[in-house]
């Protein structure tokens, strides 16, 4: 192989390179969510990274001799990276619909705001518990698992091939259905004072219905939902955050090896 040849090939490998890890950080919590990260800046970190990976990954023997079986590659990069991408996002997508279940229970929910960054609403709970997953993330150490994670995935899944078997597709949505458990797991300790509260509430009425309950329902809430949050801050902190992202360490790498076995 002459300079040009392999010059010709190690630009397309560094495409495939870079594929994969645009469709990782779109999609990875920090880096793409939440969402009104500048595209400039994913593209940014990706192409950086994708400098470095490049030097220490080596070229496979046979890349794709057309245009179209490129192309075709191509895509297949990105698709595995959006699959890495939402996968480390699970966690922190169980922690933020755990905060929109506690806005809609606190009545929240309402007084919604229009965030132009990320072209949607902003609700208080639901950005409060998933910039919270992402802090547990960082102190844990999980971006640094991450990055191994996904360097390593290079190894395992060559850049050069695309496959996604039964088995990756069925554990990505076996961590998916993940989100709804986290969720409940989460809030049930505000979900549950919630509940108790409106049953004492509902027994109130029936006593003594000169009381206006539905007015004050409001503001008691609020009141006791919010103490039972910080209540539960702590063991939400040193334990229940730092147990999920445990258990998610291992479906991520179960997922690769998924990943894996259909490349070969």
């Amino acid at each position: 192989m002459d300079a040009i040849d392999l010059g010709i090939q190690s630009f397309l490998f560094f495409l495939l390179v870079f594929a994969r890890l645009v469709g990782v950080f779109v999609q990875a919590p920090l880096f793409g969510r939440p969402r009104g990260v500048p595209m400039a800046a994913q593209v940014g970190y990706s192409l950086a990274i994708s400098l470095v990976l490049f030097h220490v990954l080596p070229i496979p023997a046979h890349m794709p001799d057309t245009p179209l079986t490129f192309a075709f590659t191509i895509a297949g990069q990105v698709l595995i990276g959006l699959v890495l991408g939402f996968a480390a996002y699970i966690v922190a997508a169980g922690a933020q619909f755990a905060g929109e279940l506690v806005d809609i229970q606190l009545g929240l929910s309402v007084a919604a705001s229009f965030d132009p960054s990320s072209g949607g609403t902003v609700n208080l709970m639901r950005q409060f518990e998933f910039r919270l997953a992402l802090l547990v993330w960082i102190f844990i150490h999980g971006d640094y698992f991450f990055f191994r994670a996904v360097a390593r995935s290079y190894e395992l899944i060559p850049a050069d091939t695309f496959s996604l078997p039964p088995a990756a597709i069925m554990k990505l949505v076996d961590m998916s259905n993940g989100i709804f458990v986290m969720a409940m797991e989460l809030s049930a300790p505000v979900l549950v004072a919630i509940f108790i509260t409106q049953l004492g509430l509902g027994l109130l009425n029936r006593a003594a219905q000169q009381f206006n309950v539905f007015m004050i329902s409001f503001p008691v809430n609020i009141l006791i939902g919010l103490g039972v949050l910080i209540l539960s801050l702590s063991p939400m902190l040193y334990k229940a955050l730092p147990n999920l992202y445990y258990h998610w360490n291992q479906d991520y790498i179960n997922l690769i090896l998924a990943l894996k076995k259909g490349a070969h």
